[in-house]
């Protein structure tokens, strides 16, 4: 008898779901389209809305981010950095979070940006705004 109120307690526990199991929300944007994403709702799949995206990165970036001041002699104006590869609509792509969880930076005039996989090797950085990505839904996969 115990182990049966046991295992209807379970079933009822699994059949309402509890949030510990709940998959972080899609990230939804600011009023001005950006995406802000706390580390422990890293979201990873996303995909190009726009005809061309550029993926940037600055040849100053260090080899350990990670390291103590290792970000501070990195020049923060991201637009022009150098185009690494541009990617187009429909394509998709892969957040690289950090140690911390964090995919995103703000530029030098408080713009996200997205730390992404460069296809060719590495990563690159686009915009963060629904103008040019959108979060994949969790049942699809680059």
């Amino acid at each position: 008898m115990r182990i049966r109120k046991m295992a209807l307690s379970l079933i009822t526990v699994l059949l309402c779901g509890l949030p510990l199991f709940a998959a972080p929300p899609v990230p939804k944007p600011s009023s001005g389209g950006d995406y802000w994403i706390r580390n422990e709702d890293t979201w990873i799949n996303w995909e190009v809305v726009v005809p061309d995206l550029a993926g940037r990165l600055t040849p100053t970036w260090p080899e350990d981010e990670q390291s103590p001041g290792a970000l501070l002699k990195v020049d923060w104006m991201v637009p022009k950095w150098p185009v690494v590869l541009t990617f187009h609509a429909g394509d998709r792509l892969l957040a690289i979070p950090d140690e911390g969880g964090g995919v995103l930076i703000k530029d030098i005039d408080g713009y996200n940006w997205m730390k992404v996989e460069n296809p060719q090797g590495g990563f690159c950085f686009v915009r963060a705004n629904s103008k040019y990505i959108r979060p994949l839904p969790p049942t699809s996969s680059p």
